[in-house]
């Protein structure tokens, strides 16, 4: 065995091939092979629907909080609103980004998130925002729509407000966007947990508005079921983002609780509506 094994060796060398030990190389990161490049990380994005050509609209969609792991049905939801909003939108595009850090079995977004959530971080905040831009660049895209539910709406108003220009419109269902301390604190108070964390390292999308532009169209659904993430914490948004030009407004579903509200028919129908750019 280790005279073939030298024979082997020579034979190698004589045909000239390297003296090293193969290596696997990782797909690379590009929509094509399930993933986008985010700035520093490299995200699992799920493309649904590619753009028929340039100048087509997108629409993004961002889950909500799990601990930085996504539940198969949870998955499944967030995909069965996907292809909805695709086929509503023949011919545009539609995308299923993971956040940093969060696993699924899609595979394993690069970055950073917490079992205990807290992540609405201003790193996280800079690499979806690249994500968005990456993908609109992608496909020229002319139009991108943020389609976020729960933490993926917050991240949304975010983006919108410190990376301006992300995104033309959004649809923000089941959102804390107003105070993150305020909001946490109620959700804390309902679960009898009065001493633990108020999130400390997130961002609250109350406090970070000066990217909204005149022009910008925000939908944020709220179902009347929905004891976590209540009208009055998203209220004061809207009202400073109306201030600033910003055609903003809020809608109770009647009948629909904190999980439901993201597969609801509105949501389709607003953010079928916002890419094709009618009132």
């Amino acid at each position: 065995m280790r005279s073939l094994g030298l024979a082997a060796i020579v034979v190698l060398l004589g045909l000239g091939l390297p003296w090293r030990l193969a290596t696997a190389q990782p797909a690379p990161c590009i929509p094509e092979q399930g993933r986008i490049q985010a700035g520093s990380v490299c995200l699992v994005a799920k493309v649904f629907a590619s753009p028929e050509q340039p100048g087509r609209a997108l629409a993004i969609i961002v889950h909500g909080d799990g601990g930085a792991f996504l539940s198969e049905g949870y998955l499944a939801n967030m995909s069965r609103l996907a292809r909805r909003i695709a086929r509503a939108r023949p011919g545009d595009g539609v995308v299923f980004v993971q956040r940093p850090g969060y696993r699924s079995a899609l595979g394993h977004s690069e970055g950073r998130a917490k079992t205990i959530d807290d992540d609405y971080t201003a790193e996280n905040v800079r690499h979806m925002a690249a994500a968005a831009r990456a993908l609109r660049a992608h496909w020229d895209s002319s139009r991108v729509v943020w389609v976020g539910h729960s933490g993926g709406a917050a991240l949304g108003a975010l983006a919108l407000g410190r990376e301006p220009g992300v995104a033309e419109a959004a649809v923000l269902a089941g959102c804390p966007c107003g105070s993150i301390e305020q909001w946490r604190a109620h959700r804390n108070a309902s679960r009898g947990r009065h001493g633990d964390s108020l999130w400390p390292n997130s961002l609250s999308p109350l406090e970070h508005m000066d990217g909204l532009h005149p022009g910008l169209r925000v939908v944020l659904l709220t179902g009347d079921r929905d004891e976590n993430t209540l009208p009055r914490f998203n209220e004061p948004w809207v009202d400073r983002a109306r201030a600033r030009g910003v055609d903003a407004q809020m809608i109770i579903l009647p009948g629909l609780d904190h999980g439901q509200v993201a597969g609801s028919a509105e949501v389709v129908s607003h953010t079928a509506r916002l890419m094709a750019g009618a009132p």
